[in-house]
């Protein structure tokens, strides 16, 4: 073997197909291979790595609740509401590609957040930027980039994640500083992209929980437009 060969593969920042060519050069199985697929193989070993890396590195900074919920591990139990042909056309992934938002609702436990991390999972994988935060959890954060006027910065990067989960919707009233925040989050991201919202207030009170009449509308017209609707049932799966 031409060890400049693999030192320059090396140094080219291709170090999965330079471990793969040493791999074939060991396996005679290989030696009377067609040049055209040995340089697939190489290709190939060097794309799955820089992939499976990718997504390793998507899901380290979504940062979601349930790393490894996925869309396979969901029940379908008649009694939570739960559709499978829902779900089959999430797993498409055409929510993102058209900025579509998700809201989930349901009572405690009825699987709200482990449903949003198995979409962010999803989402990952597709090669998409995924974000997970409690609201609560968020808006104190966001109102903090506001007090250090980093608010602007903080929203361009938002911009940036193309998957926004934002968990557990709770029914305090917000306060106007969130609401504002609120607002200005969504209206970001309105039609540039996805949002999922969970709480276990049904999604017809929202507006009560948001409150201020003007901008309830405004933060659930934005957020209702476009969207699709999880409205999980049943006993609480902690409890199964």
């Amino acid at each position: 073997m031409n060890e400049q060969t693999l030192e320059r593969l090396y140094a080219l920042r291709l170090p999965s197909m330079a471990d793969k060519l040493k791999e074939m050069e060991k396996d005679p199985q290989f030696a009377a291979m067609p040049f055209t697929d040995t340089l697939a193989m190489l290709v190939d070993a060097e794309y799955d790595s820089r992939s499976s890396k990718r997504i390793a590195t998507l899901l380290k900074k979504a940062r979601l609740k349930y790393s490894t919920a996925c869309l396979e591990d969901l029940r379908y139990d008649p009694s939570r509401n739960l559709k499978k042909d829902v779900i089959r056309e999430l797993r498409s992934c055409r929510f993102l590609t058209e900025a579509n938002n998700i809201l989930v609702s349901g009572a405690t436990g009825t699987g709200k957040s482990y449903l949003a991390c198995a979409l962010g999972n999803l989402a990952c994988r597709n090669g998409y930027r995924v974000g997970y935060y409690r609201l609560s959890v968020f808006l104190d954060a966001m109102a903090a980039e506001r007090a250090l006027g980093t608010y602007a910065k903080a929203l361009e990067k938002l911009r940036k994640v193309k998957l926004l989960i934002l968990d557990d919707l709770s029914a305090d009233v917000l306060k106007a500083e969130e609401r504002k925040i609120l607002f200005d989050v969504i209206e970001e991201r309105y039609l540039q992209g996805s949002v999922i919202v969970t709480s276990a207030v049904p999604v017809t009170q929202w507006n009560e929980v948001i409150g201020e009449p003007s901008a309830a509308e405004g933060i659930c017209d934005r957020l209702f437009h476009h969207c699709h609707r999880i409205d999980l049932k049943g006993a609480s799966m902690r409890k199964k």
